[in-house]
């Protein structure tokens, strides 16, 4: 049960590299209503830089946000078309004062799990340190959104998020809005915090994330959980072979696993539809690209009454 993790290459601790929010969205009115009141309400005494990237630069009173603090990136998406443009956009926003946060804003064409991974390269994770993504978004029309394969930058948006801001403005139906985003909230491959109100409102970027080590194992009867940073990565062909002994643990019903290898993100899925397995219920495992990019992750759930094999566990804990 080999998951063969190559290390990531040391860099400064995260203490000395800038703290940065990445901002996604559809509504640019929202968004920009949730940026805007970050920036009203940021602690008085800190110095924050928005570098935006769209095609238009966006309406930001110069009191809250002087001239010096702003840097506009157009000509397409920050993670490709546009990535030479955002990396020297970003040197001399960097050049021009010790700032003490970062936001970075996509438009509504921004993809932002590839916008993950460029903050987090080799040529600039060694200055700011992302702890936030937040997508702000409309719950029914994301819901949508997802069951659509062909939605790409939504469902981009959602599995990329650790907090999703639903805006007072996007919701037409409270009652449908809110049964909408309680599905959302617990919806694959991970669940992530949901925040409703108006958008000047939005709590700051970096505030109640959970303080994670950069490894960690939680659970205990029925739950079992794994987690790496997300600069670890993983060899593709051994999870995939290790996958099969992990669904063939006596007792396990559902399992859900996200892993960071030098290709991709996959997202690793088990489900024991009957309790009978395999003595003639059906069973699911798949594993498929992702757009999750917080970490890698590993969580086990087993069947009411069933005591899990711990000796299966601890060498499956040993081989991580």
């Amino acid at each position: 049960m080999t998951l063969l993790p190559i290390l990531p290459a040391s860099r400064p601790a995260a203490a000395h590299r800038l703290p940065t929010c990445l901002v996604t969205g559809f509504s640019e009115s929202d968004r920009m209503a949730v940026v805007g009141g970050w920036l009203a309400r940021k602690p008085a005494a800190q110095r924050w830089a928005v570098l935006f990237n769209g095609a238009q630069p966006p309406a930001i009173e110069p009191a809250l946000l002087p001239q010096a603090a702003r840097a506009q990136v157009a000509g397409g998406c920050a993670c490709c078309a546009a990535r030479i443009a955002f990396g020297v956009s970003l040197d001399r926003l960097l050049r021009r004062a010790a700032w003490d946060r970062l936001l970075v804003v996509l438009d509504a064409r921004g993809h932002a799990a590839g916008t993950v991974d460029l903050l987090r390269s080799a040529t600039i994770a060694d200055r700011l340190c992302l702890d936030e993504v937040v997508a702000v978004v409309d719950p029914v029309a994301m819901e949508s959104r997802l069951d659509d394969s062909k939605q790409v930058l939504a469902i981009a948006q959602f599995e990329s998020a650790d907090r999703l801001l639903i805006p007072a403005t996007l919701v037409s139906d409270p009652s449908a809005s809110a049964a909408a985003a309680q599905r959302l909230a617990s919806r694959e491959p991970f669940f992530r915090r949901v925040e409703t109100g108006p958008a000047q409102a939005a709590a700051l970027p970096g505030q109640g994330l959970p303080d994670w080590p950069d490894r960690w194992q939680a659970g205990d009867g029925a739950h079992r959980r794994w987690c790496w940073p997300p600069g670890q990565r993983f060899d593709r062909a051994a999870l995939v072979r290790s996958s099969a002994r992990w669904a063939g643990l006596p007792g396990l019903a559902r399992a859900r696993g996200v892993f960071r290898t030098a290709r991709d993100t996959y997202l690793w899925r088990f489900d024991r539809a009957d309790p009978g397995w395999p003595a003639g219920g059906a069973q699911t495992v798949d594993w498929h690209t992702s757009f999750w990019r917080r970490d890698s992750r590993l969580a086990l759930d087993f069947m009411p009454g069933v005591e899990p094999d711990e000796r299966g566990l601890v060498a499956l804990e040993a081989s991580i």
